[in-house]
């Protein structure tokens, strides 16, 4: 096979692979095509109050205040 061959195959395998890998517009497309639930800001709800708790006992509390 002649090089430029080559190289576009290599090229369109590389797309796919990260299309496959990375498919971060169908995600975001998804992702903004949908009203968030009611699970979704229990979720949020629970991950500032971790973080925040984590951040104080790295502060050296004990992360119940």
């Amino acid at each position: 096979m002649k090089q430029a061959c080559l190289d576009k195959g290599e090229a369109e395998a590389n797309y796919g692979a990260g299309q496959l890998l990375f498919p971060r517009e169908r995600f975001t497309a998804e992702a903004l095509s949908s009203a968030p639930t009611g699970g979704t800001r229990e979720v949020a709800r629970h991950n500032v109050q971790e973080y925040k708790r984590q951040d104080a006992m790295a502060l050296g509390g004990n992360g119940w205040t």
